[in-house]
């Protein structure tokens, strides 16, 4: 009898019109930061990318750059072992973001971190000049913020420069 009771509620309750939410309700954010950021828009349809084999064992920091957008990898941050191919990739696209693999990889762990600086020269906004702009880590292809990574934002080069432990893709962000 219980079950055919509940079976009945749940029945009646699935076949029922939908109500609207309260006006008074808030909405869930899990990231409340977000709303106060957005991706900085200065579109590009260039592809630029640039690649090197990077010595585990190598006494000074490995700098890898395309235009002027670099990562600089400090000794002691890679696995020993075979030595890994960094590629930094500028895709084409609207944000201000760049793509960073390790042996063709979206995601790779550093023993600790390395600095990246990503150049956002090409934006002739002049509302960008107002407050600092920072980096979030993105999924690279739905543009979704993952973390805030922070950064210095050099008004004069032109650049946002982070640090991270991790590789993925990287966007500017007001």
């Amino acid at each position: 009898r219980r079950f055919l009771s509940l079976a009945l509620v749940a029945a009646v309750t699935a076949c029922s019109e939908p109500t609207k939410p309260d006006a008074s309700a808030t909405a869930l954010t899990l990231f409340p930061e977000i709303k106060k950021s957005g991706l900085v828009e200065c579109p590009t349809d260039g592809f630029l990318t640039a690649s090197a084999y990077l010595d585990p064992l190598a006494l000074v920091d490995q700098v890898v750059s395309v235009g002027a957008h670099s990562v600089s990898v400090p000794p002691g941050a890679l696995p020993l072992g075979v030595p890994p191919l960094l590629t930094l990739t500028v895709p084409p696209s609207k944000y201000v973001e760049i793509v960073v693999t390790v042996n063709g990889l979206p995601h790779f762990q550093f023993a600790q971190p390395v600095t990246v600086t990503i150049d956002y020269g090409r934006c002739t906004r002049s509302d960008i000049d107002r407050d600092p702009l920072r980096v979030w880590n993105i999924d690279p292809l739905f543009k979704t913020f993952i973390a805030d990574m922070g950064g210095v934002d050099d008004k004069v080069a032109r650049t946002v420069t982070f640090q991270t432990d991790h590789f993925s893709g990287y966007a500017i962000a007001q």
